[in-house]
């Protein structure tokens, strides 16, 4: 495996390498191994309530696949000894998770520390006041105007 790509922005440690994402397309084939299958959990989707039957297939640090539950069966990877699973029967898996209300000058963090402490624990996305993020965000230019987004590993928006 390649090594991560080299770069000055935030987050970019995270991008996915054309090697892993080679690695993901036969997973989710069914055409090499997964790492882990996480079985028979319940799969929730935010923006439609609905509450999926579902398992989920990783290879290495990635999602290769979601699928119904046993699409994978176990018999097809008996010989792989380093694939694990883990029984998720009556759990639920739920998306990244959306900070709809954060005041980040009070974290005392900068928008990139922010969100190398968060995503690790699932939130994904913050909301947080324009005029909030200028108390922590410098721009070099000089320019006061704030763009909706930052170049970060987790959404960081206006929320307007």
């Amino acid at each position: 495996m390649s090594p991560l790509p080299d770069s000055n922005a935030t987050g970019a440690h995270l991008t996915i390498t054309p090697e892993e994402l080679f690695e993901l397309r036969h997973v989710a084939r069914g055409t090499a191994a997964p790492s882990l299958i996480i079985r028979h959990a319940t799969i929730i989707v935010v923006h439609t309530g609905e509450l999926l039957e579902r398992d989920v297939v990783i290879k290495g640090r990635h999602i290769a696949a979601i699928t119904p539950w046993d699409h994978f069966p176990a018999s097809k990877y008996a010989n792989e000894a380093s694939i694990e699973e883990i029984d998720a029967a009556g759990k639920f898996i739920s998306p990244g998770f959306i900070d709809t209300h954060i005041h980040i000058e009070y974290t005392k963090l900068v928008p990139g520390e922010l969100a190398r402490l968060s995503i690790p624990r699932g939130t994904t996305t913050v909301l947080a006041d324009a005029n909030c993020i200028a108390n922590v965000s410098r721009p070099r230019n000089g320019n006061r105007g704030l763009p909706d987004t930052y170049s970060t590993a987790v959404g960081i928006g206006s929320g307007r």
